[in-house]
């Protein structure tokens, strides 16, 4: 995994003007079978799994323990599933989902694909057409003698974009036609931190508990922070109310070069904090909270199973 290709600037700034590629493979991704499998996948996302058909997808939350969910993208197959994990959350799935799951992180190469030139890309390498699909709906297409799954989604992110899945054996000569041909831009782990934190995708850990009920009255939520760029930020700095200076939570993620971070604050039940101003760390920096665009994205998708399969490939 590079964390940067030293052009962080330049490939975000391509992400609304051409094409970005991330490399994902250290992602999770297990595959589900059989009914148990089945049923133990629905259990644990409390949707229709069953409803998908071959080709379909869903975007959706896996609960691994309790007050702890962990994002997902689900694809369809024809005999199963496959689940599209965040980086460090394979193995919480995987023990709760049992014997009927095999991880197959190890086995594939997973490249997220974003930008405007995303489209042109595909259709360049025979690829289903995926514009506007909803997340997980996905379809194959050969590389060099090779099946490659294309996925409608950046698993891992609220903006738009494709996943593509292929055999370990065809990684190298896939990204090399990425970033060659393709003309995509190679970028590294820095970058899509900072798209992370700004879209506001928890990361596995104290992040993932943000629907996790402190009490009967309260909750923590996960919440977008915007901060002035340049400003002194930091994992665990305390955020408190700027009216009232009473303590509302701690930083969870911070990229003080764009001033975004993520906070979980708790807040009570019914309560919204989005809009609400504060102050950070021992600066006392002033912010604001937001509600992120993966809150947003996860409250506009539809249900599972109302999801189509994407047209053929050309």
């Amino acid at each position: 995994m590079a964390m940067s290709f030293g052009n962080d600037e330049a490939a975000l700034e391509a992400l609304s003007t051409g094409l970005v590629v991330f490399d994902r493979t250290h992602a999770g991704r297990l595959r589900v079978s059989g009914r148990e499998g089945a049923a133990a996948l629905q259990a644990l996302c409390g949707c229709d799994v069953g409803a998908l058909a071959p080709g379909g997808g869903a975007l959706v939350q896996l609960q691994t323990a309790p007050g702890t969910w962990h994002p997902a993208t689900l694809l369809a197959l024809d005999a199963g599933y496959l689940v599209l994990l965040p980086p460090g959350c394979s193995a919480a799935a995987a023990e709760r989902l049992g014997g009927c799951c095999a991880d197959v992180g190890g086995a594939t190469a997973a490249f997220a694909l974003l930008g405007p030139g995303a489209d042109e890309a595909l259709l360049r390498v025979q690829a289903a057409p995926l514009a506007g699909a909803p997340p997980g709906c996905h379809a194959l297409f050969g590389f060099q003698g090779t099946p490659v799954v294309v996925a409608a989604g950046a698993a891992g992110l609220a903006s738009p974009g494709v996943t593509l899945l292929a055999d370990e054996s065809a990684a190298g000569a896939l990204w090399a036609a990425l970033t060659g041909p393709l003309g995509a831009v190679a970028a590294g782990a820095r970058a899509w931190e900072r798209l992370r934190v700004a879209e506001g995708v928890p990361a596995c850990g104290p992040e993932l508990l943000h629907q996790h009920a402190s009490d009967a009255a309260t909750r923590n939520a996960l919440m977008g922070l915007r901060l002035p760029p340049g400003s002194a930020c930091a994992v665990g700095d305390a955020v408190e109310d700027a009216l009232s200076g009473g303590a509302m939570g701690a930083v969870t993620s911070a990229c003080p070069e764009d001033g975004t971070a993520l906070a979980l604050i708790r807040q009570p039940q019914g309560a919204a904090a989005d809009g609400a101003r504060v102050r950070v760390g021992a600066q006392r920096v002033g912010g604001v909270l937001q509600t992120t665009a993966w809150q947003a994205r996860l409250a506009q998708e539809p249900a599972v199973g109302t999801h189509p399969p994407p047209a053929k490939a050309p």
